[in-house]
């Protein structure tokens, strides 16, 4: 068996130049290279300033604009229609690759020939000399990774992940449905329980542009939170509410405060000073707040017509009825190191 072929999607809206310093970091990685294809959508955002970057990059990428804003898992399913590639790749319009990414996720496929579902990694990475403050906001738990319930992989993030064509196919590809943050936990889940298998290699690592300011970041997790209810109940997905809070401002107090202290511990075992630890296990505490808010108004919005959470019986022992296929689906995953 050759080389596998790959179509790598990027979705874009309204943030022309950081999806210039994204081609600028994937394209130079295409040259010398055949089947591989990237496909940028322009989720409703055209102006002059997209024109002008794509002209840059005129018969290297295939670009397409939408005509009404979909969120970004219909415009990922737009950049797939159509394709014929072994593999569907996704990133984001505000990534930034290594030199070595495309090299190290084909030598991934290659040494993993059939898998259905490639999980890498994100760090946080700068487009110019942070102040101290952004650094500070950089909190290795405020970007997206790749996240695990007991039951083995929850969510590969599609800042970094690729799919099968077939598995992907076979799972129906990204709802309409969901235009939160939680497309990606949608089509991984739906994947896996269509028995797929998956690998979560540590060393294939996409850079994401760190944020510049808190507000985006307080969005963002509500939008995680809402998104993971629709999930939970949309899809039965129980495991995704074991790592959340039972809905009450009770619970979601033990579960800050369970992500304070393993922020404190982390930020501890780096050898971080004592202010750089509080600062970190303050700003973990502020963005598991805006989870929970998203969260619960996410179980007031989409769980009306449905079953209440499971209550939980003690710690540590809740949500532990898991449904339909789910479980030995998720069994059959390779998680690397």
């Amino acid at each position: 068996m050759g080389t596998p072929t790959l179509c790598i999607a990027i979705a874009t809206y309204r943030r022309p130049k950081d999806l210039d310093n994204c081609l600028a970091a994937l394209v130079p990685q295409l040259s010398g290279r055949t089947g591989v294809r990237v496909v940028v959508v322009n989720d409703a955002s055209h102006d002059e300033s997209y024109e002008t970057i794509i002209r840059k990059h005129e018969g290297v990428i295939d670009y397409r604009v939408q005509s009404q804003n979909g969120g970004p898992g219909m415009a990922r399913a737009a950049a797939f229609a159509g394709a014929t590639e072994d593999y569907l790749v996704c990133t984001d319009d505000d990534c930034i690759a290594p030199p070595d990414w495309l090299d190290t996720l084909i030598s991934v496929l290659v040494a993993n020939r059939g898998v259905d579902l490639v999980a890498g990694a994100v760090r946080p990475v700068w487009t110019d000399d942070p102040s101290l403050y952004r650094r500070l906001l950089a909190v290795p738990a405020s970007y997206p990774a790749p996240a695990f319930s007991r039951e083995g992989l929850l969510t590969a993030v599609t800042a970094n992940c690729a799919y099968r064509s077939e598995a992907y196919e076979r799972a129906g590809g990204f709802n309409p449905a969901i235009r939160g943050a939680t497309e990606d936990c949608y089509i991984t889940q739906r994947i896996l329980r269509n028995g797929g298998s998956y690998v979560v290699p540590g060393h294939l690592v996409m850079g994401h542009k760190a944020e510049n300011r808190l507000g985006e970041m307080r969005r963002r997790f509500r939008g995680y939170g809402m998104g993971g209810a629709q999930i939970v109940f949309m899809e039965k997905l129980w495991q995704l509410a074991e790592i959340s809070s039972d809905g009450s401002w009770r619970d979601a107090w033990r579960s800050i405060r369970s992500r304070v202290r393993r922020s404190w511990s982390e930020s501890r075992r780096e050898r971080r000073n004592l202010l750089t630890r509080f600062l970190f296990a303050s700003i973990t505490g502020l963005l598991a707040f805006e989870y929970e808010r998203g969260w619960r108004r996410g179980i007031r919005r989409f769980g009306e017509r449905e079953a209440k959470l499971p209550q939980r019986p003690g710690l540590g022992s809740r949500f532990v009825d898991f449904s339909d296929s789910g479980k030995a689906a998720i069994a059959l995953g390779q998680k690397s190191s």
